[in-house]
């Protein structure tokens, strides 16, 4: 059984943020791009279907404060993305929960996509935010950063 456990939970914080960031590539330094992998909590009795797929990874928090809460999670930008169906998931289940969204509220895990169009980098990353942020800089001794370009030119205006 493949299974990841997450990292320590914390208490979710229900701004709304973007779930695509202009990161910094790991390996050529330019800008490179990070989706938010889509996690939805599924039934215990339906982990085999989800360890098995392969549209989904299965992870189990073994850190979270109530439980031990199944996730089943779709990472974006690994390859050609598509709409998922119901003929792709168990009975009981909203296929959208899994497509992609610009807006998370309550960033509650960091697991994701990079994509560099530079260097053509394409893999799962866990999101060290700001420090992964291409757009930033120090001013007065604190780090100013910008989840992408747009956000960038409304800080400067």
């Amino acid at each position: 059984m493949k299974s990841r456990s997450l990292w320590p939970y914390r208490a979710p914080n229900w701004r709304i943020v973007p779930s695509n960031v202009s990161v910094e590539c790991p390996n050529c330094r330019s800008e490179a791009f990070f989706a938010l992998a889509k996690m939805v909590r599924i039934r215990k009795r339906e982990i085999p279907f989800f360890n098995n797929s392969k549209l989904f990874e299965y992870v189990i928090d073994k850190q979270h404060i109530y439980g031990y809460p199944h996730w089943a999670v779709r990472f974006h930008g690994l390859v050609v993305s598509r709409a998922i169906t119901v003929d792709d998931i168990p009975e009981g289940y909203d296929p959208n929960l899994w497509n992609p969204t610009d807006y998370a509220a309550g960033r509650r895990h960091k697991l994701g996509t990079i994509v560099c169009p530079n260097c053509h980098l394409r893999r799962k990353h866990e999101l060290d935010w700001p420090n992964d942020a291409y757009f930033q800089t120090e001013l007065k001794g604190h780090r100013l950063w910008a989840y992408d370009r747009a956000s960038l030119v409304e800080l400067i205006e």
